[in-house]
Order: structure tokens, then C-alpha cells, then sequence
């Protein structure tokens, strides 16, 4: 976190200490981005978000960054998920950016280890 918001209230907890709701998902909510796919694909402004899915499915191909191939036996998958932004352009006018992420936590290290040996 940078130092300049170590002042602020980041996020809210119940009396056991579990997150009940952070300033990420404040933003989001308040500022119109999807959090789900389903909300990104229903929203009014769904020919955004599906433009900026298609345009990071385009570049996962143009960058060879998988390979379809069938899954060898006893394999399980990597699951995925969708993460949306709205930055702003030079112009001021907003720019819908989705990324597609693996989700490598509940793999067990395993992400890590076999496919970003760099990370």
C-alpha cells in the first residue's frame, strides 16, 4: 500500500476479524466496473467489457501464452477468472480493460512451481 494511505480506513472487519468490505471493492461498485463476468456481460455498458475480453483473448494469442492440448489423466485444471478495470484515456474518455487471470491459490503451489518459475 502506498505510504500516502496508511492514514485511511482500508477496510472494515467484524468483531471475529473477517474483511466485510475493502476500499478496492468500494471503488468498483461506486464507479460502475463489473466485479463478475455475469455483471460485465449484463451490464448497460456490456459491449464495453466483451470488447476488452476480446481484445485480451487476442492478445493471450498473439503472445503464444497457451497451448490448447487435452489433459493428461489424473490432471486437474488451473481455473480462471476475469478481472475488469476503467482507466481513463488521453482524452478523459474511459477505457474498459479486462484481464484473464489463473487462479493459482488454491493449487498448492503448484502454479508456481510448474508454470512461473520465474515468479
Amino acid at each position: 500500500m502506498p505510504s500516502y494511505l496508511e492514514d485511511y480506513v482500508m477496510t472494515v472487519q467484524d468483531e471475529s476479524g473477517h474483511t466485510l468490505v475493502n476500499l478496492d471493492y468500494c471503488y468498483k461498485v461506486a464507479h460502475g466496473v463489473a466485479l463478475t463476468y455475469k455483471a460485465a456481460t449484463t451490464s448497460p455498458v456490456a459491449h464495453h467489457w466483451i470488447k476488452a475480453m476480446q481484445e485480451e483473448i487476442n492478445s493471450l494469442k498473439e503472445n503464444d501464452v497457451y497451448k490448447l492440448t487435452l489433459l493428461p489423466k489424473g490432471k486437474t485444471t488451473i481455473s480462471g477468472r476475469w478481472v475488469y478495470k476503467i482507466k481513463e484515456n488521453p482524452d478523459e474518455s474511459p477505457k474498459y480493460k479486462a484481464r484473464f487471470v489463473a487462479k493459482g491459490y488454491n493449487e498448492g503451489g503448484r502454479l508456481y512451481r510448474d508454470f512461473l518459475p520465474n515468479s
